[in-house]
């Protein structure tokens, strides 16, 4: 027989520390979101730059532009490359028929002019798509992570690394996704943002998010005070 019967998991949480989720809204998910918003400009028009000396020795002389469109009414345009595509050749569809839609060979192989996108208004939505994940994923990853019983500034390094990472990542899909629209084909297009869009923004943020909590619920399985029931 047992001496003594532990309370059961069942019911069992972690009590909120307000302080913190405060502190994590006031001071991370606020000023970062408000950092998006008003600066967008700048930072599409340093994107759009960057890509632009990546993938100038690539190009011929007076190829890429640099546009801007209009966003947010208050805020401010977007800036976005401006560059050409490349329709893919017969060689090319036929050979794509093993890993693609035959529809989309037959498509490119008899009307391709009547394709409704091309590369500088794909850069365009994706810089405008981009805008929107820099805004949000602070505040996703935020509350989340304010969430659980960690202090202020482990939460605002997560917060923080999190922003960073998407920046930087968003960048090298913008001068990837630009590469293969303008040298490979336009046939990538829909493959590209369905396989390697916003979701894969997502799929970091939950491992992250995983990381941290499983450390921190690692850390606190045997700490009966944090507990209740």
């Amino acid at each position: 027989m047992k001496k003594q019967i532990q309370y059961s998991r069942t019911y069992r949480y972690i009590e909120m520390d307000k302080i913190n989720v405060f502190l994590g809204v006031f001071l991370s998910i606020i000023p970062l979101c408000l950092l998006v918003l008003f600066y967008y400009p700048q930072i599409t028009l340093f994107i759009s730059q960057f890509t632009m000396k990546v993938l100038s020795p690539i190009f011929h002389e007076n190829v890429l532009a640099i546009e801007s469109s209009d966003f947010l009414k208050w805020f401010g345009p977007v800036y976005y490359l401006s560059l050409p595509g490349r329709f893919p050749s017969i060689v090319f569809i036929w050979l794509n028929l093993l890993i693609t839609l035959i529809c989309s060979a037959i498509f490119f192989t008899f009307i391709p002019e009547y394709f409704p996108y091309d590369a500088t208004e794909y850069s365009s939505l994706y810089i405008k798509q981009q805008v929107g994940i820099y805004f949000f994923v602070p505040i996703i990853i935020g509350i989340a992570v304010c969430m659980l019983p960690i202090n202020f500034v482990k939460s605002w390094i997560t917060i923080a690394f999190c922003a960073v990472y998407s920046f930087i990542f968003g960048i090298v899909r913008y001068i990837t996704f630009m590469f293969i629209l303008s040298k490979v084909s336009l046939m990538y297009m829909a493959s590209l943002f369905f396989s390697f869009g916003p979701f894969i923004d997502f799929l970091y943020l939950v491992c992250i998010y995983s990381l941290l909590a499983s450390s921190t619920a690692d850390k606190l399985k045997r700490n009966k005070g944090v507990w209740r029931w």
